[in-house]
Order: C-alpha cells, then structure tokens, then sequence
C-alpha cells in the first residue's frame, strides 16, 4: 500500500494576534441551547475585515471578559490584500445551561502555549484528555497510556481495490484535529473524516463514490467498533432499524433510546457510540453484541430489505453516499443532549457586513411579521427531504399532503438567503438548512461521474420517484446530463466552505464555475441562465479571481439582446405573444412565449451584481432603456 501525505502549510505558534489599529473589535457569542450544561470544543468560522488580522497564527487569544483563552486558529481563504478574510476557531469551552458567552480577539500574551495533539506517521498520533487516537488508513485505535487498544472503530464497505491512499491534514492544533483518507477505485472510491477534540470526542465520517455508468443500488458500509475487556452498560437489545422513525424526533426521547450505546472500557473508561444521523437519514441499523468479553457495534447506512427495486437505497454514476459515527468519553444521555442541541457559534453581525454587505439584523417589532417570519423558518425546514435525499430541497411541496411532492433538486442559488439571514441574525436553524442543502447537492446533485465533459455541474432532478428503478423512498433521482439552465447557486458552495473549512466545497465551487464559463449562456432558448450571473460575480468577490468577473459580463452579453420591446424577457427568448403574457405553465408557454417572472428577477439581480462589481460596463452590456409604453402584441 503506497501512501501520499498532504499537509497544511506549517507555522509557528503565535498566541497574540496582530489587530490592527483603529479597528472595531472582532468578537463572536457561543451559545449552548441544551437544558444542561455542556463542556466542549466549539468550532467558529469567523469573518474578519480586511486588514484586520495581517498574519496568520496558528493560535489566538480570546477573551470573554474574565479570562483569556488560547483558541485554535486556521486561516481560510483571504482578502486580496493577503489578510485574513476567514478564519476558523477551535475554543475550549464549559457553558451552562441555556447560556451565551461573548468572545472577543485579543492581543493577550500571557496564554500559556500548548502543543498540537497530532504526531504525524503511520499511524498518524492524537492525543486528547481521555485516550490516545491512532489512525490508519481511517481506522481508529484509542489505546491507553501503555499503548493497550481499549476500543477500535473500522469503515466497511465496498472494496476500492490496492488504489494509493491519499492523506490530508484539514486542521490540527491543540484542540482539534482533522484528518481525511481518501483512496480512489475503479469501480468505487472511498472517503474517511477523521476529527478529534482535545476532550476524546471522535466524529468519523464513511463516503463511498460509485464510478460505473448508470443508477446502482448503494452496497452495506458503515462503522464497525470493537472494544476488549469492555463492560456493557446499554446496548441495543435488538439491531435498531431507523425506518419509520420521526425524523423531527430527538435521540433523547425514550423512543429512540437504542440509537444510543454506552459501555465502560477496559481502563474504566465511561465510552458512548450513536450515529448522529440515523434519525435524519432515516436508513439504516444499529446493533450491538457482546461476546468473548468484548463489545461490539455495527452502524449500518443501509437496511436489510426484501426488495431492491421498492426499498433499495439508490446510488447514481459519480454520487457519494456518507455513513457518520460519534465516539465520546461521556454518558449516553450527555451524547443524545449534544447531538440534539449542539453548541453554536456566530460572529458579531458587523464582521459579516464588513466581508458580505449583508447588512443589520432586521428589527421586526409587529406580532404578524414576527409570525410570518417564524412559519418561513418552520416551511424552510419541513420542506428538507430527510431520508435517503437528506437535505434536497423539493420543487413543490404542498404541506396538506401527507407525502409531499418531491419532483426536483434544483433552486440551489436560493440558499444565498439563508447564508445572508444567517449572518445578520444568527439563526441556526437557517444555518443547519443550508449546510444540509448544499452537502446533498455536492454528493448528489453535481456531476463526479466519468464523463469530463459534465464535471462539476448541477444535475437536475426528476419526477420519476417511487417507480420501480427510478429511486424508492425518499431519494430523488437525478439526471445524467446537466442543462445549461440549472446550474445556478454554485456559488454558495464557496461560502459552505468558508463556514466548515471543508475544501470539499471550495473545489465543488471551481469545478461549477469553471463548468458554467465552458458551457453557459443566456441567448434564445436558454435565458433562464442569466441567473448564473449572480454566482459568477459572486465568486469573483469571493475569491478575487477576474475570470468569473469575465464570464458575469459574456453571460449578460448573450442575455442582453433577448430583451424585448417591453424591456421583458422570455423563457424562449422571443417575443411574448397573447393576452396572457405572464403563463404559469411551462408546457404553455413553450409553444406560446411569455414572460416568466422569475427570468425578469434574475436579471435585474444579476445586473445588479454586474453593476455592483464592475461599475464602467461596456456599451454592449447595458440594458435597453426604452421610455415607449409595453408593446401590446394584441394589435398584431
């Protein structure tokens, strides 16, 4: 087995951070919703304005006011000036009950350094308060002090033949750890998260890529955990099936107490194992065993069906599919209020202004709008598919029905709100609907399959759910090919990356945009593309890259000569004809041109952005700005 290792660029540990002059101060609150306190590492993706942070440490100091705290700090992409424009932070925390702490920056020297947890290898070495981690090739060995193996979890899976084993180093300080073991196969490529907190708690993540052509039904893989000498405490009595489970149910909740296992290792050790999904995913077994003195546990994806064709959990040419684990050195009953109310972090609303423009916090004082605003959250998060199409978000979705009308996967570019009212108001709900929507449309919605061509596009999704061969259950499949008017909202996969630190992300952003300046256009047939020009401007603010500032203008440019009479747009691209211009059937208005509202919005928001980016447009990219009255075709 060959090996490759792939590290972040090393720097020396500095505990101050270099704020520079005259700046407001850069401070973010961590809230624990639970009802219970809860000891942690909180994981903080803050925006930073430009110049503001000059260097980048590997540690900063921040202060609640009372202390001073050594954070973890990992620099995520930066301004154009070379300063720090996102930045990453691994806090130690205790937070009571229901209780919001207040951080802010600080220059503070007199934090006493601390070590990195990882020794590079193989295996690869982590060091927490609890155990010492040792990871090969994704498999996780805790051992004690003597180097005794007390617990060791393993993926399985499809098997991805003797293909090199590629290793990343995501993060790594002293206080959190990621790793991420990547082999790629032939037929299937197999993806392993490894993260640790200084406290032994370990997330692992299991993601498997099918690479034949075609719809296939996803194989068994998930977590296998053994521990020796182990004393069971709660174990699943029989496997747990999470089919026909409340998705919108709590692990807490005595119904699902045997999602949940807790036993004490051979050290005396206090250990508890869930799959944080299994209620949201909706699919899958979790079982355990004790034999030989040892403890076992098995965390499927998949449950044992009768029928593939009705039941299977289907896997299309280039998706991932993703199996998750959590491993913690705590109670079950802690672990379940963790998974259920998480901790959260959110920069004071003045740093996202400074790097987005989104704004203040919107300040709704009447009764009927604070309503309203709460049944849209309550609509946002109902209409997420949970199941085997975690995180999609349906074309329609009628909530009198008891089983909503899920036909497609697209509207992607509508998750810039969420990121937008996320940032101003700190809702985490919004948060957790964007992070769910955009993970599904990576493993799901863009194109990874074999042909080069489609790379990195957004596949639309179709009505074909529930028929046999066309995706059973909740899984929504999609098509092979990419039309050129889907491929919008790629953007926000940049701004994923920016609040996880996952390059996943980043990529599935470049390989979108570099797709959309191959391919798209808004000319006749097609001006359902001009919404692409948002993302396009988007990424360039983002990233400061002039290509996609480039392809905003092209787009436009094939858009623009589209306009008609009435200064309005078609779908087709040609003259509106009829009485009725504004048809709200496609089907419609394929053999009758009208004009379809959500064109005419996103071009206005797409000349907004073109105006907002590159102010001096060319003569040729200019809207016509006729003062005559609407055409009326009916005197024709």
């Amino acid at each position: 087995m060959m090996l490759r290792l792939t590290l972040m660029p090393a720097t020396a540990l500095i505990l101050s951070v270099a704020i520079q002059g005259g700046a407001d101060p850069m401070q973010f609150t961590v809230t624990n919703p639970a009802d219970s306190a809860q000891q942690t590492v909180a994981r903080v993706s803050l925006p930073v304005p430009p110049g503001a942070l000059a260097d980048a440490p590997d540690a900063v100091s921040v202060s609640d006011g009372d202390r001073h705290v050594s954070a973890q700090a990992r620099v995520i992409t930066r301004h154009p000036d070379g300063s720090a424009r996102r930045i990453v932070l691994s806090v130690p925390l205790d937070l009571p009950a229901g209780e919001s702490r207040v951080f802010e920056l600080s220059d503070a020297t007199d934090v006493a350094a601390q070590p990195s947890m990882l020794t590079l290898g193989e295996p690869a070495r982590i060091e927490t308060e609890a155990f010492v981690a040792l990871i090969t090739d994704g498999r996780v060995e805790l051992v004690d002090a003597l180097g005794r193996v007390l617990a060791a979890a393993a993926p399985f899976g499809p098997d991805s033949g003797a293909a090199e084993m590629t290793v990343q180093v995501l993060d790594e300080g002293a206080q959190f750890v990621w790793l991420r073991f990547l082999r790629e196969g032939d037929e299937w490529s197999r993806e392993v998260d490894v993260q640790v907190t200084r406290l032994g708690e370990v997330t692992l993540t299991h993601r498997i890529q099918a690479h034949p052509a075609g719809d296939h039904w996803t194989p068994d893989f998930g977590w296998t955990l053994t521990a020796p000498d182990a004393q069971a405490t709660s174990l699943p009595e029989t496997p747990a099936h999470m089919l026909g489970r409340d998705p919108n149910s709590r692990f807490a909740e005595d119904a699902n107490a045997d999602l949940t296992a807790q036993f004490t290792l051979s050290d005396g050790t206090t250990l508890s194992v869930a799959n944080p999904l299994a209620l949201r995913q909706n699919r899958g077994t979790f079982e355990g065993a004790v034999a030989d003195g040892s403890v076992t546990l098995r965390s499927n994806r998949t449950e044992p069906v009768g029928d593939l064709e009705t039941e299977g959990l289907m896997i299309q040419e280039g998706a991932w599919r993703f199996s998750e684990l959590v491993i913690s050195p705590v109670t079950r009953q802690v672990l379940a209020t963790r998974l259920d109310t998480p901790v959260y972090g959110h920069a004071d609303w003045r740093l996202y202004d400074a790097v987005y423009r989104t704004g203040p916090p919107l300040q709704i004082e009447h009764p009927v709008l604070r309503d309203s605003v709460e049944k849209m959250v309550f609509a946002l998060q109902s209409m997420q598919m949970k199941g085997d199409d975690l995180g999609s978000m349906p074309w329609s979705w009628d909530p009198t029905r008891t089983k909503p009308d899920y036909t497609s996967a697209v509207r992607l570019n509508h998750s810039l709100l969420l990121w937008e009212d996320w940032f101003r108001g700190g809702d985490p709900r919004l948060r957790q609907v964007a992070l769910d929507w955009l993970r599904n449309y990576h493993d799901l919605g863009l194109y990874w399959g074999p042909n080069p061509d489609l790379y990195g596009a957004c596949r639309r999704g179709n009505a074909w759910r529930d028929r046999p061969g066309h995706g059973p259950g909740t899984f929504n499949p999609r098509f092979a090919t990419a039309p050129i008017y889907v491929h919008k909202g790629w953007s926000n996969f940049y701004l994923m990356y920016e609040e996880t630190g996952d390059p996943r992300y980043r990529h599935a952003a470049e390989a979108a945009a570099d797709w959309s300046i191959a391919n798209q256009h808004a000319g006749r047939s097609y001006t359902r593309v001009i919404g692409a020009v948002s993302d396009a401007v988007k990424m360039h603010e983002y990233t400061g890259d002039d290509k996609h500032l480039a392809n905003a203008v092209r787009i436009w440019e094939t858009f623009q000569p589209t306009q008609g009479e009435d200064l309005l747009f078609t779908e087709s691209g040609r003259p509106a004809i009829g009485n009725d211009l504004y048809l709200g059937i496609d089907a419609l208005g394929y053999k009758n041109p009208f004009v379809k509202p959500y064109i005419v919005q996103y071009a206005t928001n797409s000349l907004r952005s073109v105006r907002n980016e590159l102010p001096a447009l060319p003569a040729a990219t200019q809207t016509r700005g006729r003062a005559s009255a609407r055409h009326d075709h009916r005197a024709e």
